[in-house]
């Protein structure tokens, strides 16, 4: 029985022994700083928004978030327009089996163009897809012509 207390005497002191060293080391090396960081960075903004000085939030109307994606799409169409004008001037260096086909898909979206300008709802929808049909036979009539002389090289 004796021996047995004296082991676990023995076990004891040395669980006691690597506990105190594990504190001691731990208060004495230094600790990682981050989630004191990140604690003090909510905390500020915590108080910040308690005392309202947090920027206010930016709330948009249904008309002014619409607006604003208009502009957004005619940027996007003006730069769309840009491109197109840039690949036409460019028009005799592509090959000509690439020019054939981009007739054909440029024929397909004249096609749903014209599907589109005769659903339109409004005379501004009327307008708009029958100027975007007027662009799309502009550069249609362009290609043609250019895949036809294309033909006749190839067969002369």
């Amino acid at each position: 029985m004796a021996s047995w207390l004296r082991r676990f005497g023995v076990r004891l002191a040395f669980f006691g022994v690597l506990i105190a060293g594990v504190f001691a080391t731990h208060l004495t090396h230094a600790k990682p700083r981050l989630p004191f960081v990140v604690l003090g960075t909510l905390d500020r903004a915590f108080t910040l928004a308690e005392q309202d000085q947090a920027p206010p939030a930016t709330k948009h109307t249904l008309d002014e978030v619409l607006r604003i994606y208009e502009a957004q799409l005619l940027v996007i169409g003006d730069a769309a327009s840009d491109a197109l004008d840039y690949e036409l001037a460019r028009l005799d260096r592509v090959e000509p089996t690439h020019r054939a086909a981009a007739l054909a898909c440029l024929q397909r979206h004249l096609d749903l163009a014209r599907g589109d300008l005769v659903h339109a709802t409004t005379p501004e929808e009327f307008r708009e897809f029958d100027a975007t049909c007027e662009r799309l036979r502009e550069v249609r009539r362009m290609l043609s012509q250019r895949v036809l002389a294309d033909s006749f090289d190839a067969r002369g």
